[in-house]
């Protein structure tokens, strides 16, 4: 969203955009759902430090509701300080918020001297949010790194298995979700193809019905679709 100031010199944008709920996800939504898939996204996009002042005039929807990279290049040409310091940030997640507003909280204490006993009871509270959301960041880098190197090893292993189908290996077929895992065998040699994949001929033992064209690959996206029984 942007927000006019009162004399036209300025313009304020949200950098985490409102959502739309009658706009088509694309590419740009798509990033700020990944970035805040486990916060409240409403409730942070009219705090402070999700505003940016511009001194562009006027900006266009697509402008407004495109990604945290494409916000970065516009950033990066404004003369405002607190404006600039954002294009330090690699994402705008929870974590690159809270700091932000943690940051515009302390220097508002400090420019008018409101820091009280009980707002320094808070700070620490602050910057707990802000570890437990840099841990949680970090848990998740982690679990995906476990996540590519057990499906790196299960890659490995499925091709070891597809280097061994020739004429006469019986194996599983998974045709589609009705039919799901259907027995069949090998009727002639395999092609190789490339990219870890071979095409074979199957007899479908239940059906009693031959199938040519089929590709087997160690390497497929929604998961393997066959094994040898």
């Amino acid at each position: 969203g942007i927000l006019p100031d009162n004399n036209n010199n300025y313009i304020v944008e949200t950098i985490i955009p409102p959502k739309d709920e009658n706009k088509r996800v694309d590419d740009d939504e798509l990033y700020w759902i990944k970035q805040w898939k486990n916060y409240d996204r409403t409730i942070s996009v009219p705090r402070l430090a999700n505003l940016c002042l511009l001194t562009k005039k006027k900006l266009t929807k697509k402008q407004i509701a495109s990604s945290f990279p494409t916000k970065q290049k516009r950033y990066q040409n404004e003369v405002l300080p607190l404006t600039n310091t954002v294009c330090n940030e690699k994402d705008w997640n929870y974590e690159s918020f809270l700091k932000r507003q943690t940051s515009f909280e302390d220097l508002l204490h400090k420019i008018w001297g409101l820091s009280s006993a009980s707002e320094q009871q808070q700070q620490p509270k602050r910057q707990e949010r802000i570890d437990d959301a840099s841990k949680n960041t970090t848990k998740k880098k982690d679990k995906k790194r476990a996540s590519k190197s057990t499906n790196k090893k299960d890659s490995n292993t499925q091709q070891q298995l597809l280097s061994n189908i020739v004429k006469g290996t019986r194996l599983e077929y998974y045709w589609d979700d009705e039919s799901q895992w259907c027995k069949a065998r090998v009727t002639e040699e395999p092609t190789k193809n490339m990219n870890n994949e071979i095409t074979v001929k199957l007899y479908f033992e239940d059906d009693k019905f031959v199938e040519e064209g089929i590709v087997l690959s160690s390497e497929d996206d929604d998961g393997t679709k066959w094994r040898i029984i």
